[in-house]
């Protein structure tokens, strides 16, 4: 069975699409809903109805102070006492008001309505995020998550610093998680350990930044990915979800005759010769069972790696599969070609080669298995122009 290069692009899109809106159903609104807010924040800073300063204590290092910059931190330590209720109040002053700590503040009609606590460690490589809070009535407008873009930007630009560290608590675990924090700290433990405070009940996250991303403007740039990946599925997939009427007439119209696909509404630019090939699917069965017989050599391969023991795995690795995975795809009819099968076998073997020093026994299997499913795959494929890899030295 021949197929082109543009039938093949045709169906590994149809079957990444079907992937992804299987998964997030409802991405698609929650996305567009946080574009729109970022640009109303942005549209507010440029008619200045709000702006974003970096503040910090000057008192206790001597320095001269604005009445304007201490009545900020009054309010922004209040702001934090109300929306942080669970914090002594106390302990709060005390980190405001201490000039190791500076405070990124957000005002509105020069009153502060959001502001983030925090202290830079310069040397170490790091900043901790010691509070972040939105006043309540203007919550829901997209200041938080602006709030942080612009701390990323700070970070970025001016201290060079490129990873915050934060504990936070289960009611703050989901918007730092919106905001790019993640559980899997990628921080060596003695840079940061014996300098930040810990938190009972709380949960250490980390967030990695980019030098070249412009946080603040991030939302325009998602926002033209997003219009142009919806441009993409329109323009590939003309009749990607498009309802059409019932059949029940052609049927009757036909006396009840068995009617080729392409004779069906929505089916009419469809591939006669592509159809389910039962011998294929035998055959990707073979393969998969063939690595699973030599328990030996290749058990690493058997099943998704263990994030609790590899934690910085799915940090480094962005598409991990293995055997257990492609075994459930093939159940399920998410390879429709051999291509598509044997470019998952040589996503496992490079991700192995990728993560893995060539010492390791990780990766001297991957080398042994590939060679065996070379020999496999021109067996059973032998048209397939499409090999596993061996590492390129």
């Amino acid at each position: 069975m021949e197929i082109n290069n543009g039938t093949m692009e045709l169906i590994v899109c149809e079957n990444e699409l079907n992937n992804i809106q299987e998964k997030m159903p409802h991405r698609k609104d929650a996305f567009e809903i946080d574009a729109a807010r970022g640009e109303a924040v942005k549209r507010e800073i440029d008619r200045k109805l709000i702006t974003f300063r970096i503040i910090s204590n000057k008192v206790l290092d001597n320095r001269p102070q604005c009445q304007e910059e201490v009545g900020w931190l009054t309010q922004v330590l209040a702001l934090f006492s109300i929306q942080l209720p669970r914090m002594p109040k106390e302990y709060i002053a005390r980190l405001v008001y201490d000039n190791k700590h500076k405070n990124l503040i957000l005002t509105k009609r020069d009153r502060v309505i959001g502001g983030i606590c925090f202290r830079p460690f310069q040397s170490r490589g790091f900043s901790e995020i010691a509070f972040c809070a939105v006043t309540a009535s203007e919550q829901v407008k997209g200041y938080g998550s602006y709030l942080m873009n612009y701390l990323k930007d700070y970070h970025v630009g001016t201290s060079r610093i490129y990873h915050f560290l934060t504990f936070a608590d289960e009611f703050a675990i989901g918007y730092f998680k919106k905001q790019g924090f993640s559980m899997n700290i990628c921080l060596p433990k003695e840079r940061y350990f014996g300098y930040i405070k810990d938190y009972e009940g709380a949960t250490l996250m980390e967030c990695q930044l980019h030098p070249k991303i412009i946080y603040s403007e991030f939302h325009l740039t998602a926002k033209k990915l997003h219009d142009l990946y919806k441009c993409a599925k329109d323009v590939a997939l003309k009749s990607y979800n498009r309802q059409y009427n019932g059949i029940e007439d052609l049927f009757q119209n036909n006396d009840g005759k068995l009617l080729a696909p392409c004779e069906i509404p929505g089916l009419e630019e469809i591939d006669e010769q592509f159809s389910a090939d039962k011998n294929g699917i035998r055959k990707m069965k073979l393969i998969l069972d063939a690595i699973r017989r030599d328990k030996k050599d290749f058990w690493p391969f058997f099943e998704p790696v263990n994030a609790k023991e590899v934690p910085q795995y799915y940090e480094y690795i962005r598409f991990p599969i293995d055997v257990k995975t492609m075994s459930e795809r093939l159940k399920s009819g998410y390879y429709k070609h051999e291509r598509l099968f044997i470019a998952d076998l040589r996503r496992m073997l490079n991700n192995c080669y990728k993560f893995n020093a060539p010492e390791t026994f990780y990766y001297n299997a991957a080398c042994k298995l590939a060679k065996q499913l070379r020999v496999l795959v021109q067996t059973h494929f032998p048209n397939s122009d499409l090999l596993p890899e061996l590492p390129s030295l």
